[in-house]
């Protein structure tokens, strides 16, 4: 059901429980690929670097961090979200073209304590000029405009 680490979800499991409700998803340390989209209609925050020990109280260790991967093979991570999502303690890398692809919707992005790096360093010349970003935000045809926030903090890394 996912409310102990004994029970934890996938991931594709979890962004399913919380895309239409909002909500949290807790992530243990370590790697994950993911390669649909996100498309949340109510907010969502995803949360990295968590031990994963069984227990009452959650362990996360000061500046551990979750990985998101696109394995060179797709995109880390492609949001579509109408509703605000914050991503804290993620480590965005090996995306194909971009590490992180905002696609769609005037959901806003808030990265904190974020790594973004690796992406689309495998590939030259992927589509065109929209190879290699690190965070990607097509928003035409989007109104209004979704915003990125990033607070103190966050590492930005070649």
């Amino acid at each position: 059901n996912g409310r102990t680490w004994d029970t934890a979800m996938t991931f594709a499991e979890a962004v399913a429980s919380v895309s239409a409700a909002g909500g949290e998803i807790w992530l243990k340390q370590g790697t994950y690929t993911y390669a649909e989209t996100i498309n949340p209609s109510a907010a969502v925050v995803i949360r990295g670097g968590y031990a994963g020990l069984s227990g009452a109280s959650p362990e996360r260790p000061a500046g551990a961090k979750s990985t998101l991967s696109g394995e060179d093979a797709h995109d880390a991570l492609t949001l579509a979200n109408v509703a605000p999502v914050t991503l804290e303690r993620i480590v965005i890398t090996r995306g194909l073209a971009h590490g992180l692809t905002k696609s769609a919707g005037a959901g806003s992005v808030t990265l904190v304590e974020c790594e973004v790096r690796s992406n689309g360093a495998m590939l030259q010349n992927y589509n065109g000029s929209n190879s290699g970003r690190g965070l990607y935000f097509n928003t035409a045809g989007i109104t209004p405009k979704p915003t990125l926030t990033v607070p103190p903090l966050t590492a930005w890394l070649s």
